[in-house]
């Protein structure tokens, strides 16, 4: 059962600082980011975006990510590993500048493919929606991977078969990514796109800058590349030890089409550079660092739905990615799969001292 720690937190803030309530007030300099002054006038096109401040969106939750680590040399030849999670069932909260999911296994229902392995996952996170910032942070622990070219990985595969899994391959990732909307006509709602607690009546899109950082250890009992692919490969693939720390710059666009004001669809593209350091572990017992290099980084996300009045639908899919290459001339790439589907419908606000305080509710 996982249960991202931004649900965590809202819930011990709850549960646990009522005699705060008259206090609670979040950091000024967060306040412009994450919050509308209820006392002037709306910070937004209302042609284009209708807010629902008043609401508390409740529904439910389906998701499955994975985690992907790719190798691949310069003439093209590629070996991808990919975690086999299964499809997760909860709820989604949604209040003011918060949202929170809480998804867990269903047995009969969170089935994963069992020609693919077992994979053993861990995830917490957390993430703001403002009127202009958008960002993410979560850490994850993924063990046991299995080869999407599995043919590459064991010559002897053939398809209807068990795939050759890598129960020992193990993954720890830590990654953090905001996005800054640079239009000021604030004709965009993040909030829409996302988590339709807002719904963005008209077409409209704005440019982003951002960045991102990226901490990944993975490693494994044996090479990623089995010495028989290895052979063919360009460069040393003979390692079983990656660490990577990555910092990027961002620049992209986002853009929601609306359909007869209610329908949607809304795509993203953040494409950026990085600074990279990476130290390879080989079989044979040494290692590897190379310097600070360039890289590249990436985030892309898709969503179609229906915002109505009170209730809402949408299917949204999210990617992110981060490449460089070793000191022998191997690309590795690792990145991050998500797609969610979501049902619900809006209720009136809870009256709390404390969530006004902290901007959660007006």
């Amino acid at each position: 059962m996982i249960l991202p720690c931004s649900f965590r937190i809202l819930v011990l803030l709850v549960t646990s600082t009522s005699g705060l309530c008259g206090v609670a007030q979040l950091p000024a300099p967060l306040r412009p980011l994450l919050l509308d002054d209820t006392a002037a006038p709306p910070q937004y096109d209302t042609a284009y975006v209708r807010s629902h401040r008043s609401a508390f969106s409740i529904g439910y939750v389906s998701s499955v990510q994975n985690a992907v680590i790719s190798i691949r040399d310069s003439l093209g030849r590629e070996l991808d590993h990919i975690t086999n999670n299964p499809t997760q069932y909860g709820i989604g909260l949604n209040l003011g500048w918060f949202s929170g999911e809480f998804t867990f296994t269903v047995p009969g229902m969170s089935v994963a493919d069992p020609q693919k392995g077992e994979t053993d996952s861990r995830n917490y996170g957390l993430g703001i929606t403002g009127r202009r910032l958008i960002g993410r942070a979560f850490f994850n622990s993924s063990k046991g991977f299995f080869p999407e070219q599995a043919a590459v990985a064991d010559s002897t595969w053939r398809p209807g078969e068990p795939y050759p899994v890598r129960p020992d391959i193990h993954s720890n990732t830590f990654l953090a990514s905001a996005n800054y909307a640079l239009s000021r006509k604030r004709r965009y709602s993040f909030k829409a796109a996302m988590y339709q607690t807002e719904r963005q009546q008209r077409s409209a899109g704005t440019f982003l800058v951002g960045g991102t950082v990226w901490i990944n250890d993975i490693r494994s009992s044996e090479p990623f590349v089995p010495s028989e692919a290895s052979a063919s490969f360009v460069g040393n693939t003979a390692f079983d030890r990656v660490r990577r720390s990555v910092i990027g710059a961002t620049f992209g666009y986002t853009h929601t089409f609306t359909i007869l004001r209610k329908a949607f669809i809304s795509a993203t593209l953040v494409p950026g550079l990085s600074a990279q350091q990476q130290r390879i572990a080989l079989s044979g017992g040494s290692a590897e660092e190379s310097a600070w290099r360039l890289g590249g980084v990436a985030e892309f996300k898709f969503g179609v739905g229906y915002n109505g009045d009170r209730f809402y639908t949408a299917l949204t899919a999210a990617n992110y990615y981060s490449s460089g290459d070793t000191e022998e001339g191997v690309n590795i790439t690792t990145g991050f799969r998500f797609v969610r589907f979501t049902v619900g419908m809006r209720i009136k606000q809870p009256d709390s001292g404390f969530l006004r305080g902290i901007g959660l509710t007006t």
